[in-house]
């Protein structure tokens, strides 16, 4: 039988301590996540929690706007562009979240 049988075979929380075990041995091991594709635990779960996505965007495009105010934009821009992207990029998955639950909520 092969791995994704016996995943197949357990229960749900048995199958996330299986996840968990896994990746706390291959934690420091980059071609487990490189060659197989795997994602690190703590940014798969990330998407289930739209909250910390938001407040992580806000604390990003705090320091922006801070660069911003103390004329560092052009010190910066390289740094303050992508800063700027991923703050969009995060803002839309976390609000995608909300309005998501919301809706399963309803």
């Amino acid at each position: 039988m092969n791995n994704k049988n016996d995943r197949q075979d357990l229960n749900p929380i048995e199958n996330q301590i299986k996840e968990i075990e896994n990746d706390q041995k291959n934690a420091y091991n980059p071609g487990y996540y490189i060659q197989n594709g795997n994602i690190p635990l703590f940014i798969k779960n990330l998407v289930e929690f739209p909250l910390v996505l938001l407040i992580l965007g806000i604390i990003i495009l705090t320091v922006v706007i801070i660069n911003i105010i103390n004329n560092n934009f052009l010190d910066n821009i390289a740094h303050n562009t992508l800063s700027s992207i991923i703050v969009i990029m995060i803002f839309i998955r976390g609000l995608k979240g909300l309005l998501k639950n919301h809706k399963n909520n309803k």
